[in-house]
């Protein structure tokens, strides 16, 4: 088994995440969903030999900061900045890697495998973004290790692609071995996985997901609760957002689209329904076409003489629209008439 526990980290006196604890099964592939600096940070603490007092990571009983390089022996991992040598060809990567990791695996099967055949006898600098994240995968094809750590494995990548990196976790996972996957990109966590993570500064919790049959299978069931979470589709999965997540709703074209952490989700509520239903949340219809979370607004500004914008507290200070007639509600609100 593959165990973090008791993991946390400051950044100027601050948590950048709080104490959390995570652990995976031989055979099971995990995501951990957060944001670029949390999983830059994870990165380095576990490619490095220190980490926090009073907690441990172990593979299998062998421990990262006490066996450090026994450790790094047992685990294989990847990252989307990792470089190649552009001036050898895909055939000399593969078989430095073959040959770097002692494995059995014929050359012609990893080539098959990443689809790389038509392109093997070329210099990996005239490859394409895509058919270099190949020649990457081939090397996590090459190893034979208990875990995998890999960071941001599917950004950028092209269908084709994305089809070898699906049948690399499946195959992972057909040989018990235990995956971990760094991502910031929600819709690329559920891809891969139905067993997802969310760490950010309030700590660590499991992303709520459902598959289509397990919907269908639920229509059945009695609910003697009402459901608060929001439901949206991504591939064949179901994805529950507890209302405190959603940054803001927009509607185009009749359909309306949830925005969480900068992502854009579908949802099949109409914004009349999502309104209704979100309103003891403290989500307000500032706009015709917008719905926000006022949780998530930190400022209120003038565009012109006779409209006004929100700005949210995020990254990127997204700014949504206030109808002029909804600014005498939204002082009201907030108790200011």
């Amino acid at each position: 088994m593959f165990e973090i526990k008791n993991l946390k980290k400051f950044k100027y006196g601050k948590p950048l995440f709080p104490n959390f604890s995570l652990h995976i099964q031989a055979g099971e592939v995990v995501a951990l969903y957060c944001e670029s600096e949390i999983r830059s940070s994870l990165m380095n603490i576990l490619t490095s030999s220190t980490t926090e007092a009073k907690s441990s990571i172990t593979c299998n009983h062998i421990c990262h900061h006490k066996q450090f390089q026994e450790f790094m022996k047992q685990t294989c991992f990847y990252s989307y900045t990792d470089g190649l040598y552009e001036r050898l060809t895909v055939l000399d990567h593969i078989r430095f890697y073959k040959r770097l990791y002692g494995s059995s695996d014929s050359i012609d099967y990893i080539l098959d495998q990443t689809m790389l055949h038509n392109v093997s006898k070329q210099k990996v600098g005239q490859l394409t973004y895509s058919e270099k994240r190949r020649v990457h995968f081939s090397r996590i094809f090459l190893q034979d290790v208990p875990l995998y750590i890999l960071e941001e494995p599917d950004i950028h990548i092209d269908m084709e692609t994305k089809q070898i990196y699906t049948q690399l976790i499946h195959t992972l996972a057909q040989a018990n071995k235990h995956v971990l996957i760094l991502t910031s990109n929600l819709e690329h966590a559920i891809f891969a996985t139905n067993r997802v993570y969310e760490l950010n500064q309030q700590g660590c919790k499991k992303v709520h997901i459902q598959t289509e049959e397990q919907i269908e299978a639920s229509k059945n069931e009695e609910h003697p609760f009402q459901f608060d979470k929001i439901p949206t589709k991504v591939e064949d999965k179901i994805l529950l957002f507890d209302p405190y997540n959603i940054d803001y709703i927009e509607s185009v074209e009749g359909q309306a689209f949830l925005y969480v952490n900068g992502e854009k989700f579908p949802t099949t509520f109409t914004l009349q329904q999502l309104e209704k239903r979100l309103q003891p949340f403290g989500f307000f219809r500032c706009h015709r076409s917008y719905i926000v979370n006022l949780q998530k607004v930190k400022e209120v500004i003038t565009w012109t003489r006779n409209s006004f914008n929100l700005i949210l507290e995020d990254q990127h200070e997204t700014s949504i629209p206030l109808s002029k007639s909804k600014m005498s509600e939204l002082k009201g609100m907030i108790g200011l008439n």
